[in-house]
């Protein structure tokens, strides 16, 4: 080998080990971005639990004062305001349509993104609709919530476990 190719070898291997660092910053920003989206996912589970544990006291509470006939079933399906979470709204809702049209249940489409699918495809049976503010309610818009939610003896909830 000549000087030159060892120069040209050299560079070509500079240029290499510029372009595997990039990758290792690409992976670790990556890596960076799924440990906040479990993390978020964790929080969010989180509320969901806290708004069960509220709706399961809210029950216990009224059974106690008054016997009163209860609706069966409630079918709440949970979307973002925004379209910003790739396919995963859509699939919530189509998997939500399957599911739900199984069974007798009342339906309750809460976030923009699900209602704006609904009226797009002219959904033909009776729901309800609830936007939020914000993605993540505020202790008012919960209680609301879960005053609508009272009536029933389940309350099935549909959300995307891997957006939020």
């Amino acid at each position: 080998m000549t000087i030159k190719q060892i120069n040209e070898d050299i560079d070509r291997s500079q240029a290499l080990k510029l372009v595997a660092e990039a990758y290792s910053e690409i992976a670790l920003i990556k890596l960076k971005k799924i440990r906040q989206n479990v993390e978020s996912n964790r929080y969010f589970l989180e509320d969901i639990s806290k708004i069960y544990w509220l709706i399961k006291r809210a029950a216990s509470n009224l059974r106690s004062s008054t016997p009163r006939k209860l609706k069966k079933t409630v079918s709440l399906v949970l979307t973002s305001n925004y379209r910003f979470y790739g396919s995963i709204n859509a699939e919530l809702m189509n998997f939500f349509l399957v599911q739900s049209a199984r069974y007798r249940t009342d339906r309750i489409i809460i976030g923009k993104t699900g209602l704006k699918t609904l009226e797009a495809i002219r959904y033909s049976h009776p729901y309800s609709s609830v936007v939020f503010k914000h993605d993540l309610p505020g202790p008012e818009e919960l209680r609301q919530l879960v005053y609508g939610l009272k009536d029933y003896e389940q309350v099935l909830v549909y959300f995307p476990v891997n957006c939020y």
